[in-house]
């Protein structure tokens, strides 16, 4: 029996009504049926398989590579581009070796070689100098205080190696004398309210009057300041390390922005706060003065002799003031926590 899937009503409609007593001849028109069925089938086939190979084929001419000549033609516009770029540079470079050569020269004849030496007789005029325009004032601060900073461990070495406070004077020439101070301390106290302490003393309240507070803040944040007591001029700075902070302080010499001489004995100082446990804190003293020998009236020897130990007195009358206000201070900050 046929099915509906498989022959159309119309087909098995004509074989019922014209059905033929020949078997022979009723089996060769079945065939001819299906033949033409197949027929039709590879016809639908055959029709899609060209559609979908004509596809592949659009495909492929769509990607294949570009003609030479256009190929050619990009790659010319974009070498003579770079050819172009290539002489911009090389006169940029042209100007910037006449610049770098200028600035050579004037770096060499301005600025001082570097030393190991940290006396403030040796240290060249920028070194205690501030200049007056805004920006480079700034910048003066900044390298001021900067190069006591890298030179830290230079000054502050020898400190580590004594348990308590050293007044020492080192001749320089007849009429210059050097101070260097000395000082090992052990605290009980914690990094953070040594470091207080030692903010309260330097930054907080000053001993005569605050210069350039916003153009200080600018350079330093809360942690400098820049102070003048007479004809001083000191500028302070803290700065934060892994092991808690130093504090550097210089005399500033001379100051552009200043009408006023300014005393021209130069000093140098740093102040280390490293913590030992949670406790305990160690605090370095290194301090450098450079002291000028009044003039005499009488025997040279005698007179310098008394000068001698007159400042080493008062140098060791002021430590120990300086050893106290900080012990003092240290006790208000912790009490105030």
């Amino acid at each position: 029996m046929l099915g509906a899937d498989k022959y159309s009503a119309r087909e098995i409609l004509f074989d019922a009504q014209a059905r033929d007593p020949d078997e022979a001849k009723a089996k060769n028109r079945q065939r001819l049926r299906d033949h033409r069925r197949l027929k039709k089938r590879q016809h639908v086939f055959l029709t899609e398989r060209v559609a979908e190979l004509m596809a592949q084929v659009a495909a492929l001419e769509a990607a294949r590579p570009l003609a030479w000549r256009d190929v050619a033609t990009a790659l010319e516009a974009q070498a003579s581009k770079a050819q172009r770029t290539r002489r911009q540079l090389l006169t940029q470079l042209s100007q910037l070796e006449i610049v770098a050569c200028s600035l050579e020269r004037w770096v060499r004849t301005n600025i001082a070689e570097p030393r190991d030496s940290l006396l403030p007789h040796q240290a060249p005029w920028q070194d205690h100098t501030l200049l007056a325009p805004v920006p480079q004032r700034l910048r003066s601060l900044q390298w001021t205080t900067d190069r006591l900073y890298w030179n830290t461990e230079a000054a502050i070495g020898a400190c580590r190696l004594q348990e308590q406070m050293s007044v020492a004077l080192h001749t320089l020439s007849y009429d210059q004398t050097y101070v260097v101070i000395r000082n090992h301390r052990l605290v009980q106290a914690s990094t953070e309210a040594a470091l207080e302490a030692q903010r309260c003393m330097y930054l907080r309240t000053p001993q005569g009057v605050s210069v350039d507070d916003e153009l200080v803040r600018e350079a330093f944040g809360e942690d400098g300041m820049l102070e003048q007591v007479g004809s001083t001029r000191v500028v302070y700075r803290l700065v934060p390390t892994a092991v808690g902070g130093t504090m550097v302080a210089l005399t500033i010499t001379h100051d552009e922005a200043s009408a006023e001489p300014l005393n021209h004995q130069c000093s140098y100082g740093w102040t280390c706060v490293e913590r030992v446990d949670a406790t305990m804190t160690r605090v370095l003293d290194a301090w450098i003065f450079l002291v000028e020998t009044p003039p005499s009236t009488g025997g040279e020897l005698e007179h310098y002799d008394n000068f001698l130990r007159t400042i080493r007195a008062a140098y060791v009358e002021n430590l120990a003031h300086c050893n106290q206000l900080f012990l003092d201070t240290l006790a208000s900050v912790q009490n105030a926590c």
